[in-house]
C-alpha cells in the first residue's frame, strides 16, 4: 500500500479542516487564514477523496467562509481558492482524470457548486467565475 498525503495549516481561531482518504497516493492541501500569515475566523474545509493519485488544494484567505470537496476515481484534482468573507464553494467529482477549479473573490453570497459524473474521462466544467473585486495580487479587500 502506497501512502497518501495530507497538509493543514490554520491561522486564526474556530477554523476546522477536515481530511478523510482512501486509496493510494492521494493528496489533500488546506490553508486557512489570511495572507501572509494574518489569522482568519471561522473557516471550514472538507475534503474527501477515494481511489488513486487524486489531489485536492483548499485554500481560504479571510473569515467564514466554507469549501467542501469530494471526489472518487484515479487522478482527479479539485482547487478551491476563497479570498474575502462569506463564501461557499462545493465540489464534487466521479470518475477519472478530471478537473474542477473554482476561485471566488469578495465577499458574501458568492456560491459556486460544481457536480461532474460520466462514464467517460478527461472532463473540465465550464465554469463562470465572479469578477475580482481586489486589484491584481490584492486578495481578501
Amino acid at each position: 500500500i502506497l501512502s497518501n498525503s495530507a497538509t493543514q495549516f490554520q491561522f486564526g481561531k474556530d477554523n476546522d479542516a477536515i481530511s478523510e482518504q482512501k486509496g493510494n497516493l492521494n493528496e489533500v492541501k488546506q490553508t486557512q487564514g489570511k495572507l501572509l500569515f494574518s489569522p482568519g475566523d471561522n473557516n471550514y474545509a472538507k475534503a474527501e477523496q477515494w481511489g488513486e493519485k487524486n489531489k485536492i488544494t483548499q485554500e481560504q484567505y479571510g473569515d467564514d467562509n466554507i469549501a467542501k470537496a469530494k471526489q472518487e476515481g484515479y487522478s482527479n484534482t479539485i482547487s478551491q481558492y476563497q479570498s474575502g468573507d462569506d463564501n461557499k464553494a462545493f465540489a464534487t467529482q466521479l470518475g477519472d482524470r478530471n478537473k474542477i477549479s473554482e476561485s471566488q473573490y469578495g465577499d458574501g453570497n458568492n456560491s459556486i457548486k460544481v457536480y461532474q459524473s460520466s462514464g467517460g474521462s478527461y472532463n473540465t466544467p465550464p465554469v463562470n467565475l465572479p469578477t475580482p473585486k481586489c486589484p491584481p495580487g490584492q486578495h481578501g479587500c
